[in-house]
């Protein structure tokens, strides 16, 4: 009705599979590695990733809580805050106006 049906499958070479498996494989490597590495870059290079970087800390480490306001920056370059609270076990710091930037510990030297 729709033609004639299919005949069997062309056979294909194992040096074929196994060269198109490489190729999945390596392919859905970069491809987790490019996913994880945007990730880290997102972390480190935007205000929202170092707010989650900071929800994540509250969430999984015990005994730690910070609190921030005014939040400005990145954790790869210069940030900020209004207001942080650092809570651990009884302990509180409270600092108000925090700036910081990494320095290269080349220009320390």
């Amino acid at each position: 009705m729709f033609g004639s049906p299919a005949g069997p499958a062309p056979r294909t070479s194992p040096w074929r599979l196994l060269l198109r498996s490489l190729a999945t494989g390596t392919g859905s490597l970069l491809l987790s590695v490019a996913v994880v590495a945007a990730g880290f870059a997102w972390l480190l290079g935007t205000t929202a990733g170092m707010n989650s970087m900071i929800g994540l800390v509250n969430r999984f480490v015990p005994g730690i809580q910070i609190d921030t306001q005014g939040a400005f920056g990145e954790l790869a370059g210069e940030f900020g805050f209004a207001e942080v609270r650092v809570k651990v076990d009884r302990a509180s710091v409270h600092l108000s106006g925090l700036r910081a930037r990494p320095v290269s510990t080349d220009a320390m030297a």
